[in-house]
């Protein structure tokens, strides 16, 4: 998924890029004051851009694992804090601590990331937040050719200002639980490579209020949505390979949505490339094809053609450019509408101006097109940053940031726009 700050959507936490290296069976690796010197030190704050590179650190090394603790903080100057055509702007401080765990052994690895990112605004304490994860992914080979993959998570997020499954008379940020499960086999025999791959996450949504302390009820929304997909390989080159991918979706809702079953099951089929050969260059471009089936026959059934794209290509030793574009099928509660297709494409770029200064950029593009109403939103996103790093163990970025949605609901269109400073420890 293609988002510059906490995603929502289901499809998010599956990134395409994970997707390249899970099917080559390769392993990469409560709100409140916070503390005065916290304010004092920070000056701007955004969402890490994800384009950036990260500096390499020594970490600390235990028992055959290495430990990679850190701690990230800042501020941004947000003009527009409610994402609506009125805005109203508001300064926002961050503390983002972080702790990641992997393994350093010969054969298997496991992977633990824990963190979590605390928001507060200066005047308007109603949008202060408290965001949390913990992560654990592992691998362990069977065989030379057979390797079996598994992960956990929980996260504790809060959905975004301004999102149309939203009521917009909420009065604060609703906070939403999503925890899961996966569970990978991968086989190699020759030119050939077989994987099956399946997935479960389970969303509980917390009820709030709107802003006269009416109760807003967002727990009909808890589901369960669970996917398998099965995916056989040929290498017909060194590095390059031919795959097809089907895929099996459900998901079920703990009860009526707004008076419709939403519960519904999907199929999707996919034929796609794949080119690794060298190591300046990493590209997969799939072309498929997706249905999802809905329990209640008012709610039309949505079929809609899928493309993929994964691009990552380093023109020169200090420079790289990557591509991602993708179609999904993603969840909707407004009433009529059985759900939408997100059309989404994002480019980085990042240079390494000297080995202490890097350059950053990143322009994303969504379409979310509502079946069953009329309703078709487009939201653009770029930001420029420039990162200092004199040494391995503290690192800061400046940069600038436009978000823009276009509707064809004009009540329902915002611009933002916000300056961010950050700072970043880690040995």
């Amino acid at each position: 998924m293609v988002r510059t700050e906490s995603p929502i959507s289901e499809q998010a936490m599956q990134g395409t890029g994970n997707r390249v290296a899970r099917r080559r069976g390769r392993s990469r690796r409560g709100p409140g004051f916070l503390p005065a010197w916290t304010a004092a030190a920070a000056l701007g704050f955004c969402a890490l851009p994800s384009g950036a590179q990260e500096t390499p650190a020594s970490g600390i090394r235990a028992g055959g694992f290495l430990f990679l603790p850190s701690l990230e903080f800042g501020t941004r100057r947000d003009d527009n804090i409610y994402r609506t055509e009125q805005a109203v702007a508001d300064t926002v401080f961050s503390v983002e601590p972080r702790l990641r765990i992997g393994s350093e052994w010969r054969n298997h690895a496991l992977d633990v990331d824990i963190g979590g990112n605390w928001d507060e605004y200066n005047n308007a304490s109603t949008e202060d937040k408290v965001d949390s994860f913990a992560i654990a992914r592992g691998r362990l080979d069977v065989s030379q050719r057979t390797q079996l993959r598994f992960g956990v998570r929980r996260e504790n997020l809060h959905e975004q200002r301004g999102d149309p499954n939203l009521p917009r008379s909420i009065a604060e940020p609703s906070g939403f639980a999503r925890n899961g499960v996966d569970l990978g086999l991968s086989r190699q025999a020759g030119h050939f490579s077989l994987e099956v791959n399946g997935r479960m996450d389970v969303f509980a949504y917390e009820n709030t209020r709107d802003e006269t302390g009416e109760r807003i009820v967002l727990d009909d929304r808890d589901r369960t949505r669970t996917e398998i997909s099965a995916q056989a390989g040929y290498a017909f080159a060194p590095g390059t390979q031919i795959f097809v991918r089907a895929t099996r979706d459900s998901r079920r809702y703990e009860r009526p949505l707004q008076g419709y079953d939403r519960d519904s099951s999907g199929d999707g089929l996919e034929i796609g490339v794949a080119h690794d050969a060298t190591r300046l260059i990493d590209i997969e471009v799939t072309l498929g094809r997706r249905e999802q089936r809905y329990e209640d026959a008012r709610l039309a059934p949505i079929d809609a053609p899928t493309v993929g794209v994964s691009l990552s290509w380093r023109p020169t030793l200090l420079t790289t450019v990557s591509v991602a574009m993708e179609r999904t099928i993603e969840e909707s509660s407004l009433r009529g509408a059985s759900g939408y297709v997100r059309s989404s494409a994002r480019f980085d770029i990042s240079h390494e101006l000297t080995r202490s200064v890097l350059l950053a950029a990143a322009y994303t593009f969504e379409e979310d097109d509502y079946q069953g109403i009329d309703r078709v939103y487009d939201k653009s996103i770029w930001w420029v940053a420039a990162g200092w790093r004199p040494n391995r163990w503290f690192r800061m970025r400046l940069g600038y940031q436009v978000d823009t949605r276009k509707a064809n609901i004009v009540w329902d269109e915002y611009d933002r726009a916000y300056p961010f400073l950050r700072f970043r420890f880690q040995p």
